[in-house]
């Protein structure tokens, strides 16, 4: 004979109550969820669906979640120790990699109108440089900029230079004033003309080979957009 256990839910004291017929509830009435072959109301029996069948629904140790989050967890990892060493390490780019570049504090709309008044009495182009200093390409980038003879030596002939610092949303209106040029990722390339009128947006991916930045392919695309 079966009997039922009640109380160990609700902090009432465990009890063992009187056995009622299989199929029935408390109250002595026909059981819904009761054991296979019960009557339902229409006098036709009820199967039972044994609990196996929804332990797939909610599994916490499902070997493919598992490996998931194992994968998830690997690849975190393994990102934060290339960029821990990265950044540290020694020689040139490293400190280079350490330095900030971009002020977070500027406001972008007015290093682009100090830029612009250069611009026009010189007759240059002015490079609008959207990044962030936690941007890793940003720093190899500007690098290049500051270490490459004859891209250096076009930029500083050609062009004025805004670094326009994009962290946390930071000169969100200039962004949007641009185009949102930050949709191609970081950093990214815009150029004005001495009045002020966007020329081109440049994604840098266009200055890749072979794994970095091509010198050439930069100082390919300066020539194109110089003022002539």
């Amino acid at each position: 004979m079966d009997y039922v256990f009640d109380g160990g839910c609700n902090g009432r004291d465990a009890a063992l109550r009187r056995p009622r017929p299989a199929g029935r509830n408390e109250r002595g009435k026909p059981s819904v969820l009761s054991s296979p072959g019960a009557a339902l109301g229409d006098g036709t029996a009820q199967r039972a669906v044994p609990t196996s069948n929804f332990r797939h629904l909610h599994n916490p140790t499902n070997p493919a979640k598992l490996k998931t989050k194992i994968l998830i967890a690997l690849w975190l990892v393994g990102t934060i120790l290339l960029l821990a060493w990265l950044l540290y390490q020694p020689g040139e780019t490293g400190d280079d990699l350490r330095t900030p570049i971009y002020d977070e504090t500027a406001d972008a709309s007015k290093q682009i109108a100090d830029a612009l008044v250069v611009a026009k009495k010189d007759n240059k182009r002015v490079l609008l440089q959207f990044g962030a200093n936690w941007c890793y390409w940003c720093h190899v980038l500007h690098h290049l900029f500051d270490t490459n003879k004859a891209v250096h030596g076009k930029i500083q002939s050609d062009y004025v230079v805004v670094l326009v610092d994009v962290n946390n949303g930071h000169n969100g209106s200039t962004v949007e004033k641009y185009g949102q040029p930050t949709q191609f990722g970081l950093p990214v390339i815009v150029v004005l003309d001495s009045g002020g009128k966007q020329l081109v947006t440049q994604s840098v991916l266009g200055f890749g080979e072979n794994g970095e930045y091509s010198p050439q392919k930069i100082l390919d695309f300066l020539n194109k957009w110089t003022a002539h």
